[in-house]
């Protein structure tokens, strides 16, 4: 029989103890090598980058898109690719760069008769849209009254959210088929799915599960009860129930809408003004198709929820509360989009400009002119340009005692947002203390 000593032991342990050492480090530096090389969609992430705002397109993405510029700012990388006598709010591309508008009706505006929903033409000009739905014998219900969103989907559907005028004309969600132009269908919100005070302010399409999720900013008339919520459609069936209604997470935070350093009055219907605090505004999906993002117009934080409880009936808003995760900071806004898995994307109301909100949680400022005037929401072009329109919503004639001081034409914007690295500044040398006059 072979005897090992004292000594011959602790060398073998030695050897153990060194050799999972270098095992650990080496996979630990495997590991920490794929974070810093690969995202979760498969990007290449260099582990140092910045987004921008440029003025042209990267160049392999080329420069082909369907709207020519007609003119870039002066003080911003932004481009103007159409002009509109209404006010725009909402904004839609389909996959084949079909483009479309929906023109404000509540804030005191002059109808051209042109109707809420326009396409816009690669020449820059519009026409209503769609012309079928105009040319047909409808009732007064079918009509659209207040149009403040689109959606486009990949099947080729653009959905049309209509927050209505009770009783007259309900809210709804219309669909309409891009290929066959025509209807594809028609879902009431009535009570009490929308509330007396309802503000339907945007929608977002998830295919994958056949739902839509629209934000109800509630406080319709900016003074009244808010009662924000998230409804969420079934679009086979048509189902609909409010989700997380007057959760904290839909309501405003504090702060104002302050531009050109006035505050932004609403008449609050007694012969006064007030300063408006308004709840959810915007919700999009995430670029992985596993998250709502939401954020409320004077909130100053962006949120997110899972969408499979989300679309999960079986689980009451107070559940649904405690799987609301805060994503980062935001500024007042109205329009928030995804750039990739990364950032996102939110209009800055007050800097009259464009923002992101980076992966750690922090926002910065991208660009600001005086034309990015109360940019509303954001939609994303093949090449991944971005869309978005220049409101001028503070300037509309009811937050200024029924005079007008918007000043037309209004703009749609082309932006191209790019990921660019960081140079590694070499740290100075150190150097030493003198020592009888040198060093």
């Amino acid at each position: 029989m072979q005897i090992i000593n004292h000594s011959q032991v602790l060398s073998v342990f030695r050897a153990i103890a060194i050799s999972s050492l270098l095992i650990t480090a080496v996979c630990a530096e495997a590991q920490q090598k794929g974070r810093a090389g690969t995202d979760k969609t498969g990007d290449q992430t260099p582990p140092a980058v910045k987004l921008i705002i440029a003025p042209e397109p990267s160049a392999e993405r080329g420069n082909s898109s369907r709207f020519a510029a007609i003119r870039s700012l002066t003080d911003a990388p932004l481009t103007v690719i159409a002009t509109l006598d209404s006010r725009p709010l909402g904004i839609a591309m389909t996959r084949d760069e079909r483009l479309f508008v929906s023109i404000a009706s509540g804030v005191g505006d002059r109808d051209d008769g042109q109707g809420l929903v326009r396409e816009i033409l690669p020449d820059g000009t519009s026409r209503p849209f769609p012309a079928a739905w105009f040319a047909a014998d409808r009732e007064p219900n079918e009509d659209f009254s207040e149009v403040n969103a689109l959606a486009a989907d990949s099947r080729g559907v653009l959905w049309i959210l209509d927050s209505g005028s009770p009783p007259a004309r309900q809210p709804k969600l219309v669909g309409w088929n891009l290929k066959e132009d025509s209807l594809s269908r028609v879902i009431y919100l009535p009570a009490p799915i929308t509330k007396a005070n309802s503000s339907l302010q945007s929608i977002a399409i998830d295919v994958k599960r056949d739902m839509a999720y629209i934000a109800d900013q509630g406080r319709a008339d900016f003074v009244g009860t808010s009662e924000p919520a998230i409804i969420t459609v079934d679009l086979k069936t048509g189902m609909a129930r409010r989700a997380l209604e007057d959760h904290y997470s839909l309501n405003a935070d504090g702060g104002d809408f302050v531009l050109a350093g006035e505050p932004l009055l609403a008449p609050d219907g007694k012969g006064s003004v007030v300063r408006p605090s308004l709840g959810i505004v915007s919700v999009a999906i995430d670029a992985a198709g596993d998250y709502l993002l939401f954020g409320s117009a004077n909130a100053r934080s962006v949120f997110r929820i899972q969408l499979e409880a989300l679309a999960d009936n079986k689980l009451s808003s107070a559940q649904l509360g405690e799987r609301v995760e805060r994503v980062g900071d935001k500024p007042a806004s109205q329009g928030i989009s995804t750039f990739n898995a990364n950032y996102l994307l939110v209009s800055d109301l007050n800097n009259d400009g464009i923002g992101a909100v980076f992966p750690d949680g922090t926002y910065q400022l991208l660009t600001s002119s005086e034309e990015i005037s109360w940019p509303t929401g954001f939609t994303r072009g093949p090449r991944g340009e971005f869309y978005l329109v220049s409101s001028q919503f503070h300037r509309a004639p009811l937050f200024h005692r029924g005079e007008d001081k918007t000043k037309r034409p209004f703009s749609i914007f082309r932006i191209w947002p790019q990921i660019t690295r960081v140079e590694a500044k070499k740290a100075p040398p150190i150097k030493g203390p003198k020592q009888n006059g040198r060093r």
